[in-house]
């Protein structure tokens, strides 16, 4: 009977180390989601993240940089941004532009590999006009700026030159 005894207390240890054990009460926590919007434009200055604008162009020369997000909200209206880094100063415009001519026979620029046709689209504020030239592709713009008043300055927009889409 002993032999029983001593067998049976050692089969119920075996199964009660054998158990697993139930974890604590888990409490449910949420973190919140980081979200980082990686800049898309590679070695140089970043100033727009991906999601910013649907758009974002781009040129640079030597010591002068110029960037341009763009969102295109229907065929005659875009908001963009537009920042320029030349070595006096940078500027930064941004804002509504509008397309007057969006019903007409389009507009058409020309580079190395020939002609295509662009929207272009006017932002007119009372000391400048800035016109933004689109390719129809998407893939280039030229930006046109007019000074209203008689500026002695190089704080300028980069215009007349291609900037190249990036993204």
């Amino acid at each position: 009977m002993k032999h029983y005894i001593v067998l049976f207390s050692c089969v119920l240890l075996s199964f009660y180390s054998c158990k697993k054990e139930l974890p604590a009460k888990v409490e449910e926590t949420t973190k919140p989601k980081v979200v980082i919007n990686e800049p898309i434009i590679n070695d140089s200055v970043k100033p727009f993240a991906k999601d910013d604008y649907d758009l974002i162009f781009e040129y640079s020369e030597e010591d002068s940089n110029q960037w341009l997000g763009v969102s295109i909200l229907d065929k005659k209206t875009i908001k963009f941004h537009l920042i320029t880094e030349t070595l006096p100063c940078d500027t930064y415009y941004q804002g509504i532009a509008i397309n007057n001519n969006w019903d007409q026979d389009p507009e058409i620029d020309s580079d190395e590999k020939g002609g295509y046709f662009v929207d272009e689209y006017f932002m007119e504020k009372k000391e400048y006009q800035l016109g933004i030239r689109i390719a129809d592709d998407l893939s280039k713009v030229i930006i046109k700026y007019h000074s209203k008043e008689d500026l002695d300055t190089d704080c300028l927009p980069i215009d007349h030159k291609i900037m190249r889409r990036v993204n």
